[in-house]
């Protein structure tokens, strides 16, 4: 499994990078959840967005879970725009 970490403004980045192959994660730390997107074909495709109540988990690591709040202990919400 490929993974690169990166916050929103990369996302664009992300979906260019499709000739890597594999699996990329991207993690909005603002809003605490994480967009997992696979390979399909020649392009990323975005297939959950986990949220703090999700595990993120793969069949390519048995037995690894990672709660998605875990990752955002100690970091504030962003707030709202008005």
């Amino acid at each position: 499994m490929t993974a690169g970490f990166m916050v929103p403004h990369e996302a664009n980045v992300a979906r260019r990078q499709h000739k890597t192959g594999g699996h990329r994660l991207i993690v909005d730390w603002e809003h605490h959840s994480l967009d997992v997107f696979r390979r399909k074909d020649a392009r990323l495709v975005l297939i959950s967005t986990l949220t703090e109540s999700d595990t993120l988990t793969t069949p390519l690591l048995t037995g690894f879970s990672c709660p998605i709040a875990e990752l955002f202990a100690g970091i504030p919400l962003s707030k709202p725009q008005k």
